[in-house]
């Protein structure tokens, strides 16, 4: 293949792979490396934690998680206890209405958001 052949066989590539980006709703900016997208929030804390922790956990009565995500997700064992049993003191409600399940998938979107998961 001559070298004019390669660049434009890399060029529709490059057109291609941006078409179907544009087409599946990105945005594409020169010299702009692509973000991390934050994982979409579960129903399970829309419902349950929104209410107090806001609709992207940016704080409200209850306070932002969001800066608190990758500190809240290092240890599994005290952030489950702290959904399901709460913490009054600090005015975090016990979670007694969530299924193992749901609370699984609140410390997921946490662990993920926080930047401990995969």
């Amino acid at each position: 293949m001559s070298a004019k052949s390669l660049r434009w066989t890399r060029r529709a590539i490059a057109a291609a792979v941006a078409g179907f980006f544009l087409a599946a709703g990105g945005e594409l900016r020169a010299g702009e490396a692509a973000a991390t997208p934050t994982p979409a929030i579960p129903e399970v804390i829309r419902l349950n934690c929104a209410q107090c922790h806001g609709e992207n956990l940016e704080g409200g009565s209850g306070g932002a998680l969001l800066p608190l995500r990758a500190e809240l997700a290092k240890d599994e064992k005290a952030l489950r206890k702290w959904i399901v049993d709460g913490d009054l003191d600090k005015g975090m409600p016990p979670s007694e209405n969530l299924s193992p399940e749901e609370v699984n998938a609140v410390m997921d979107y946490l662990r993920k958001a926080g930047g401990t998961g995969s």
